[in-house]
């Protein structure tokens, strides 16, 4: 049987530290974060698909934000714990985003 609550506890902690290496603008962090074979999705652009996409993106996304705050409202899991999401927002002076992170 999954425990739910502590499946939830640990993927807050793995939002925190990416949302922490987010707001740093660490690139590298954020990259461990990521697969290889990552498919990135950003409200309004086509899915971005690869690591080294991704990190090309952010790297310039980062260049445009400023004074970045992000978090997560809500985490789900799945009764069978192989499933979960976390809902969460990214905002700046130049730039807003609110929605899902899936993890699977």
């Amino acid at each position: 049987m999954v425990d739910i609550e502590e499946e939830k506890r640990l993927i807050e902690e793995v939002v925190q530290g990416l949302v922490e290496a987010d707001i740093s603008k660490d690139l590298d962090r954020v990259m461990a974060f990521f697969a290889e074979d990552i498919i990135y999705h950003v409200s309004g652009l086509p899915p971005i698909f690869g690591k080294n996409k991704v990190r090309q993106y952010l790297d310039g996304a980062f260049d445009l934000v400023e004074d970045m705050k992000a978090g997560s409202d809500r985490t789900e899991v799945s009764a069978s714990g192989d499933i979960a999401h976390s809902i969460g927002w990214l905002k700046s002076k130049r730039y807003s985003w609110e929605g899902h992170i899936k993890i699977f």
